[in-house]
């Protein structure tokens, strides 16, 4: 009988999480990376939902968050598509939700700025575009299915997004922790 209980213990883990253990079974790194993630995708939202369109120039416009919160867009489009630019998003308790294909998910509140710098080329617009942060406050949950998580960070942000016609990467740090991933393109967007 004891070792059944052994067993059976060690396939579902300890009764009750110890307060100085980490969550080994959603560890920082992936939380960081949803966080990252959402952050970006969203950023990546709010440009095509104010910008498209504009011309090359520059832009300063006031838009309303999808959820709830503002955003204040200043800086210069070199380009009129985007595809180079130098913009600034000031966000004030600008809140969002993402989620991807019921798996991850993010429902988060951010406030601070965040600089965007695009430098993408040919027509399938490849090459990288950088996010810089410092003292960003983000708030909210996270998901991974089945793992759950609130964030409460008040951090810098720097990442790079480098994509080729192949794969892309993401590669950073999140309240100084390191952040990457890579992805390979296929017909859907980021």
């Amino acid at each position: 009988m004891l070792r059944r209980l052994i067993l059976v213990a060690m396939l579902t883990g300890p009764l009750s999480p110890g307060c100085d253990r980490p969550d080994v079974n959603f560890p920082q790194v992936h939380r960081d990376r949803i966080v990252t993630w959402a952050l970006l995708g969203e950023i990546d939202e709010l440009f095509n939902q104010n910008l498209s369109g504009q011309p090359a120039g520059p832009q300063d416009i006031t838009s309303d968050c999808p959820l709830g919160g503002s955003v204040h867009i200043t800086g210069d489009l070199t380009t009129a598509d985007g595809a180079r630019c130098d913009l600034l998003f000031d966000l004030t308790d600008c809140k969002f939700e993402r989620s991807s294909a019921s798996l991850l998910s993010a429902d988060l509140t951010l406030t601070g700025q965040v600089n965007l710098q695009r430098n993408l080329t040919g027509a399938d617009s490849f090459g990288n575009v950088d996010f810089t942060a410092t003292g960003l406050k983000i708030r909210g949950d996270i998901a991974s299915t089945p793992d759950q998580a609130s964030v409460s960070h008040d951090c810098d942000l720097s990442a790079t997004i480098s994509d080729s016609a192949t794969v892309g990467a993401v590669a950073g740090e999140l309240c100084n922790r390191p952040v990457s991933w890579i992805y390979y393109q296929s017909s859907c967007g980021f």
